[in-house]
């Protein structure tokens, strides 16, 4: 039986191929649909990534610690410590970030006047992100790194050695006042941002224009230094930005969820700790555009799916038609009411298969090309969810066909004779 319908689809491969053809075009749009969606979501997520600010690729933890240089020995801290690995492992739980620690306070004796003070910096890993135009940057305890134009400026240059030490400037006093013992420092080289809008440098406005018109040029230290300084209170922080990957459309929704849950460990900690982000804003852009893909894409493929069946109903139908004698006498042999159906509708139905297995293929092909040219760089991220409309819209394709056969296969053998 499989033979003789193998057979009458190729005498009459002509109608074959065009219901084939009609098929693959209904199960080209349920394929391609929800495959271009996913290359929407990751256009989309990309896009608003690529034109955010540095400030929504991060979140900021700021605060304010105490001046310990009086407190009791074994006294309990009365502040939060962000560098403990207790606080820094609760409030550094975002997956795919990176995170730098920072401190600072004001320093003078490196400015000639007192009214500009010096921001005297520690931040992690500060060498990879600073070009140094003269000497090295600052590795061992002692040394200190100074801006280019801060070395021209005062005549400072790699080998000499600076005095500085903390300053506090009275409230509604124009001058910083040392309130610490001096420290001797070796100014080690001498250095210029090598991308001052670089989401490592958060949102500290260290290159920003600074008092006495001059331009933001911190003094870099190591840990040892600001730490064995004699010091009071200071600022410390915790920046986070996203690494490579960690602003995926996969991993957005699970990003929320930690967001969320980072924001109640800070809330836990209590007022000690200022969070920033604009992280939340991001996220909240990049859904409003899925939402929106997600709204159209899907009335459209339903359109052109009803398309393709109404196509196939009116095609085989007028097929079916031309073939009144064939089923009259095939009805008029006695054949079976299974046997009858199948030699009816099996031509049909192999070509509706055919034509579904190749619009799987060309549904997801059909989006890479588009990707390429539309995203580059972005992908289709294909895989096996692509299909998962397909079955249904083959289903709708072969259920049309046996419709449309329905009438002629019913109709008495005398009527078909007539």
């Amino acid at each position: 039986m499989i033979a003789l319908v193998l057979a009458m689809v190729w005498n009459r491969r002509g109608q074959a191929l065009v219901i084939a053809l009609l098929s693959l075009f209904g199960v080209t749009a349920a394929v391609a649909a929800p495959a271009y969606l996913r290359a929407a979501d990751r256009a989309v997520a990309v896009g608003q990534v690529e034109t955010s600010v540095p400030a929504e690729r991060a979140i900021e933890l700021r605060t304010q610690r105490l001046d310990h240089r009086q407190d009791q020995p074994g006294a309990e801290p009365r502040d939060v410590d962000l560098s403990s690995a207790g606080t820094g492992e609760a409030l550094t739980a975002l997956p795919g970030f990176e995170y730098v620690y920072s401190a600072e306070y004001a320093t003078v004796g490196l400015e000639p006047e007192n009214t500009n003070r010096t921001r005297f910096v520690h931040r992690q890993n500060v060498c990879a992100h600073l070009t140094m135009t003269a000497g090295r940057c600052a590795y061992a305890s002692g040394d200190v790194v100074l801006g280019a134009e801060t070395g021209r400026r005062l005549g400072v240059q790699p080998g000499d050695t600076v005095s500085l030490a903390f300053a506090l400037r009275p409230l509604g006093d124009p001058e910083y006042y040392a309130a610490g013992k001096p420290k001797q420092f070796l100014v080690a080289g001498l250095y210029r941002a090598t991308d001052p809008a670089d989401v490592f440098w958060g949102e500290h406005n260290y290159f920003g224009a600074d008092s006495g018109n001059r331009p933001g040029e911190p003094a870099f230290v190591t840990a040892a230094s600001l730490t064995t300084m004699d010091h009071g209170a200071m600022e410390t922080g915790v920046d986070g930005y996203a690494g490579p990957g960690a602003l995926a459309v996969d991993r957005l929704p699970a990003l929320r969820g930690d967001l969320d849950q980072l924001q109640a460990a800070v809330s836990d900690i209590g007022t000690g700790v200022e969070f920033r982000s604009g992280l939340s804003g991001l996220l909240t852009r990049i859904d409003e555009g899925r939402r929106a893909a997600h709204r159209i894409v899907p009335v459209l493929a339903v359109a052109l799916v009803l398309l393709a069946c109404l196509t196939i109903f009116l095609a085989v139908g007028y097929g079916t038609e031309g073939r009144r004698p064939e089923l009259a006498v095939v009805a008029l042999r006695g054949a079976r009411w299974g046997q009858r159906w199948w030699l009816a509708t099996g031509e049909n139905i192999i070509a509706i298969l055919a034509g579904a297995v190749a619009g799987c293929v060309a549904g997801q092909l059909l989006v890479n090309v588009f990707t390429a040219w539309r995203f580059p760089g972005v992908g289709a991220d294909a895989g096996l969810s692509s299909l998962r409309w397909a079955p249904v819209a083959a289903a709708a394709a072969l259920l049309t066909a046996l419709l449309a056969e329905r009438r002629q296969i019913a109709t008495p053998v005398a009527e078909l004779l007539r």
